[in-house]
C-alpha cells in the first residue's frame, strides 16, 4: 500500500489504477465531483500543502459510501476488492448469498462490505485500531450492512494485550509484542488479542465458508488461534507477507485438511477443504 511522503513509482501506478477504476465505476455527476475533489487533496497532500493525516474525504464509488483518507492509499482498498476481486481470484472463493464470512485484518471495511453486497448472511469483521474502527463501524452504517458485526479485537495464537503500532497508512499497522520498545515517530497503543476460535465460538459461526486474513505478517498467529476451530472453516484466503509466513501457515492449515489451491500475485494465498474447491 502507498505511504505518506513521495511515492515510489510503482505507488504511483497503483493510485493511478485505483484513480481510473474508481472514475469508470463512479455514478453519474455527483461521485465524480467528489472523487475530483479527493484527487485534488491527494496531490496537495503530496506536495506537502494538505491537511493532517487523520483527514477524511468523503466518497461514493458505484454507490458504496466510504470515508477516506487521501494520499495513503485506502482508495486502491476498493481497486483491490471490487474491481481486482484479489480474494476472489478463484471461482471457489467468489462470494455467495448465505454465506458465513470472517474478515480478519478488515481496516475500513472494504472487503466485509463486498461480503454484505454479495449477500453473505453473517460477517464477522475484526479490526484492533481504534480509529480506523470507528471508520468500519460509520461504513457499516452508511451502507446499512446489517449483516457486519464488527469487533474491535486483534485475532491471536493467545488471549492477551499487545501494542499495535499504527503506520503511515490505515493499511499498514501491525502488531508487536508489549516489551517491543517504542518509536518515538509511531503512534502505538494497547490492543486487545483474543484467539480466532474463541470469537467463532462466542459469536455462533458453527460453521465458516470463508475466512479471509490480511494482517501484516501475522497470518501463522491468527491461523494458531483458529486452530480450534479450523474443522469447520471451509475456505481460507490470506494475504501472506513472506515465503516463511507462506510456509508455517501451510503447514497449519494442511494439518487440519485445509490443501492450497492457488497462489495468486503478488501474494495471495487461497486454501480449501475437498469438496469446497
Amino acid at each position: 500500500m502507498t505511504n505518506v511522503g513521495q511515492p515510489s513509482a510503482r505507488q504511483s501506478r497503483l493510485m493511478l489504477r485505483a484513480a481510473a477504476g474508481c472514475w469508470g465505476d463512479a455514478r453519474g455527476w455527483g461521485e465524480r465531483r467528489a472523487l475530483a475533489g479527493f484527487f485534488a487533496r491527494q496531490l496537495l497532500r503530496r506536495s506537502g500543502l494538505g491537511h493532517g493525516a487523520d483527514e477524511t474525504i468523503a466518497l461514493s464509488v458505484g454507490g458504496l459510501r466510504l470515508d477516506v483518507q487521501p494520499g495513503n492509499g485506502e482508495l486502491y482498498l476498493y481497486q483491490e476488492i471490487f474491481r481486482d476481486a484479489a480474494y476472489e481470484q478463484h471461482p471457489a472463493f467468489r462470494l455467495q448469498p448465505g454465506w458465513c464470512v470472517v474478515d480478519v485484518g478488515a481496516n475500513i471495511g472494504v472487503y466485509s462490505l463486498r461480503a454484505a453486497r454479495a449477500g453473505c448472511a453473517r460477517v464477522l469483521a475484526l479490526e484492533p485500531d481504534p480509529s480506523t474502527f470507528a471508520r468500519l463501524t460509520r461504513h457499516i452504517r452508511l451502507n446499512r450492512a446489517d449483516a457486519v458485526i464488527p469487533l474491535a479485537v486483534a485475532a491471536g495464537a493467545e488471549p492477551g494485550r499487545a501494542i499495535y503500532r499504527r503506520g503511515s497508512a490505515s493499511t499498514t499497522g501491525r502488531l508487536l509484542r508489549l516489551r517491543e520498545s517504542s518509536s518515538t515517530n509511531a503512534v502505538e497503543f494497547v490492543v486487545e488479542i483474543e484467539p480466532l476460535a474463541r470469537l467463532l465460538d462466542r459469536h455462533g459461526f458453527n460453521t465458516v465458508n470463508l475466512l479471509k486474513i490480511d494482517v501484516e505478517g501475522d497470518e501463522a498467529e491468527v491461523l494458531k488461534g483458529a486452530a480450534p476451530a479450523l474443522a469447520r472453516i471451509e475456505r481460507v484466503v490470506m494475504e501472506f507477507h513472506g515465503d516463511a509466513q507462506l510456509a508455517e501457515s501451510e503447514s497449519l492449515l494442511a494439518s487440519h485438511g485445509l490443501t492450497r489451491v492457488l497462489t495468486a500475485p503478488p501474494a495471495y494465498a487461497y486454501f480449501a477443504r475437498r469438496g469446497a474447491a
